[in-house]
Parts: structure tokens; C-alpha cells; sequence
């Protein structure tokens, strides 16, 4: 009788992967990576919308409007 050999599970796909190629994919992805984060995030805007609005906020704040009751004249 044979003694019975324990039959381990091969990935084809599997490669060998050298330190070197390790560190070269990983410097690769890190560039990518740091290039993506980096990138310049560039919104059209028209520098025109919104100085009306700007401009009444900015001068309200400057000059909060007081509400100081109504006058209703009877007398007509």
C-alpha cells in the first residue's frame, strides 16, 4: 500500500513575483495614485453670478435693517 501523499490545491495563474518587480508595480501605483490626488480640479465659473447678490448680503450685513412698526394713516 502506498501511503496516501496529501494533494495540494495549484493556481495556475499564480506567478512567481520577484522583490524587485514587487517594489516596481507598488512605486507604479503610487505614482498613479499621487498623480490622481494631485490633479487640478478645474470648474468653469462665471466670475459675474451672484455680485448683486454678493453685494445686497455684504451691505445688509453692514446695515442690518431695523423693523420699527407701521403707520397706517386713518384719516383719509
Amino acid at each position: 500500500m502506498n501511503p496516501e501523499v496529501p494533494q495540494v490545491l495549484v493556481n495556475p495563474l499564480a506567478e512567481q513575483v520577484t522583490h524587485v518587480e514587487f517594489q516596481t508595480t507598488f512605486q507604479v501605483l503610487d505614482q498613479a495614485m499621487t498623480a490622481y490626488a494631485n490633479r487640478e480640479v478645474v470648474s468653469p465659473m462665471n466670475p459675474n453670478v451672484g455680485t448683486a447678490v454678493t453685494r445686497i448680503r455684504d451691505f445688509t450685513r453692514m446695515n442690518p435693517p431695523n423693523f420699527h412698526g407701521c403707520k397706517v394713516d386713518e384719516g383719509s
